[in-house]
């Protein structure tokens, strides 16, 4: 039995928690929960300082990346997606098989470190985020890294190409 020094009752071991897995705490975890919780609500730019300083350590950054990966995968969730989107992606690759596999070589060189994705689009030549675009789907490491604007009026033109030509 050990006392507690907040709500002045008498409380079994296990119901304080261990400091230093030796000591147990002076206050029984109801008070201790209660008073942690007053300090943060009357502390709040405290909190923020030490919470700004745990995430900024790379350790926790980590830890963070992969607890959230993990609760993705736990949760059958990616990203944010939800299952009508995941269903129209899924229904697109079963569709276009060759552009699929195509995307798949590419991410899977990216990720080995095969082709190093640039930051320069081969077009207009404007620094930002690229996308990889495929002019033959049979020929999947053979791309051109054109920005968002670029790829978008290249689509765009070749759609009214074909328009053209169906007349």
């Amino acid at each position: 039995m050990k006392y507690c020094c907040a709500c002045k009752k008498s409380k079994s071991e296990n119901e304080f928690y261990r400091r230093y897995s030796i000591y147990c705490s002076s206050y029984c975890k109801p008070c201790m929960i209660a008073c942690s919780t007053a300090w943060r609500k009357s502390h709040p730019e405290r909190m923020r300082e030490l919470q700004k300083r745990f995430r900024d350590k790379p350790k926790n950054r980590v830890r963070q990346r992969l607890y959230f990966r993990k609760w993705c995968v736990t949760n059958r969730l990616r990203r944010s997606r939800s299952a009508v989107a995941m269903a129209a992606i899924k229904s697109w690759h079963l569709a276009h098989p060759d552009a699929s596999a195509a995307h798949h070589k590419i991410n899977n060189a990216i990720r080995d470190n095969k082709i190093v994705r640039p930051t320069l689009c081969s077009q207009c030549k404007v620094t930002g985020k690229v996308h990889a675009h495929h002019d033959d789907y049979k020929k999947p490491l053979a791309i051109r890294w054109l920005c968002a604007v670029c790829h978008k009026q290249h689509h765009e033109r070749k759609r009214l190409t074909s328009s053209k030509r169906m007349l």
